[in-house]
C-alpha cells in the first residue's frame, strides 16, 4: 500500500491608500490539497483473493478578499469588506476484489466486486462583514457590527452580530492598586443569537483605580504598572 500526501498555497496582497483616511486591502490566495492511496495485494486461506485500491482526493481552493477600513473622524472608525471562497474537490475511487474458489463439483468459480466512484462538486461561499466603532470617552470605546454568510450549494445563511457596549448589572470592583492601571476595552461575540451578549467589558480610571463590569469575571485579566517612588 502506498500513499502520498501534499498542499500548497500561495497569496498576493495589494494595500492602497485611497485617501489619506481611506485604506483598502486586496487579497487572492489559491491552495491545493491532494491525498492519494494506491495498493493492490494477493492472499491464501480457503481460497485465493486479490484486490486493487486507487483512492485519490484533491481540493482545489480560489479565495477573492477586499478589506477596507475608513478614519471617519479622530474618534470613529469604519470597517468593511467581503471574502469570495470557492472550493472544487474531485474523489475517484476504484476498489475491486476477486476471489477464486473451487464448488463442490471442482469447478473453478470466480467472485468479483468492484466499487467506482468518480465524484466532482463545487462549492462557491459568501462573507460580507462591517463594524463601526466610535470612541465614546477617554476610556470607553463602543463597536458594534455584524457578519453575513452564504453557502451556495447549501444555501445556507448565517447572520453573527459583534457588540461591544457597557454592561452595569453586576459590578464588580477589580483589586487593583491605586495608581495608573492599563486596560484593553474589548468584548465580542459571533453569535446567530439575538439576544446573545459580549463576554465582557472593561472600564478603566487611571486616576484611580480599575472597575470591571463582566459576565464571566474568570476571564478579565487587569495589568497595573508598579509604583515607583521618586528619592
Amino acid at each position: 500500500m502506498q500513499t502520498g500526501y501534499g498542499n500548497t498555497y500561495a497569496w498576493l496582497s495589494l494595500n492602497s491608500t485611497l485617501r489619506s483616511d481611506l485604506l483598502v486591502r486586496s487579497t487572492v490566495e489559491v491552495g491545493r490539497v491532494t491525498d492519494d492511496r494506491v495498493g493492490e495485494g494477493l492472499f491464501s486461506d480457503i481460497g485465493k483473493q486479490e484486490f486493487t485500491i486507487r483512492d485519490d482526493r484533491d481540493i482545489d481552493i480560489w479565495s477573492v478578499r477586499q478589506d477596507w477600513s475608513l478614519d471617519a473622524t479622530r474618534d470613529h472608525f469604519l470597517k468593511w469588506g467581503f471574502d469570495i471562497p470557492r472550493l472544487q474537490g474531485r474523489y475517484n475511487y476504484l476498489s475491486e476484489q476477486r476471489q477464486f474458489r473451487r464448488n463442490a463439483q471442482g469447478f473453478v468459480l470466480e467472485d468479483r466486486l468492484v466499487t467506482d466512484l468518480d465524484i466532482n462538486l463545487t462549492d462557491l461561499s459568501l462573507s460580507l462583514y462591517g463594524a463601526d466603532r466610535i470612541r465614546v470617552t477617554r476610556d470607553l470605546t463602543a463597536e458594534v457590527g455584524a457578519k453575513y454568510d452564504k453557502v451556495q450549494d447549501t444555501n445556507d445563511e448565517l447572520w453573527s452580530p459583534r457588540l461591544l457596549w457597557p454592561m452595569l448589572s453586576r459590578p464588580t470592583r477589580a483589586s487593583a492598586p491605586r495608581g495608573a492601571c492599563s486596560t484593553k476595552v474589548r468584548g465580542s461575540i459571533n453569535s446567530p443569537s439575538k439576544t446573545a451578549r459580549p463576554a465582557f467589558i472593561l472600564l478603566s480610571d487611571p486616576n484611580t483605580r480599575c472597575w470591571v463590569w463582566s459576565t464571566s469575571p474568570d476571564q478579565v485579566s487587569i495589568s497595573a504598572p508598579k509604583r515607583t517612588t521618586n528619592s
